[in-house]
């Protein structure tokens, strides 16, 4: 519990320490992601900050509600901190012969951004795959 107070004390001595210069609101934005004829469910995403500042984000396209539909991994850019983005861009599509799903991006200790996922191919068969 100190720990978490010592936190949150150093937060609001931050906070108010801040000029009106140096403290601005934060803009919200939000990314719709809408269905399409193809396409009538998404998620299982993640987002990353690039080096050269801008968002990426990277989840699925499903093409039914259910668990084992075929899915499409898509990706999308900001590079304006995420009140604009770009259109989709279809990255892996339709990989397994049930789904693909899970997807992550962490951040390797050498710099690099590791994509981790599932495939499905059965209803016994799910194995993950790593993309650097």
């Amino acid at each position: 519990m100190r720990i978490v107070y010592s936190l949150l004390i150093t937060v609001v001595l931050l906070m108010t320490s801040c000029g009106p210069k140096e403290f601005s609101p934060v803009k919200l934005a939000t990314l719709k992601v809408l269905p399409t004829e193809e396409y009538n469910s998404s998620g299982e995403g993640d987002i990353i900050t690039l080096r050269n500042g801008d968002i990426l984000t990277m989840y699925g396209k499903f093409n039914s509600n259910d668990d084992f539909s075929h899915a499409s991994l898509v990706q999308r850019i900001s590079r304006d901190r995420g009140l604009t983005w770009s259109e989709e861009e279809i990255i892996i599509e339709r990989e397994g012969n049930v789904n693909l799903m899970s997807f992550s991006l962490p951040r390797l200790q050498n710099g690099s951004i590791a994509l981790f996922y599932l495939v499905k191919d059965s209803m016994l068969d799910c194995h993950p795959v790593m993309r650097i």
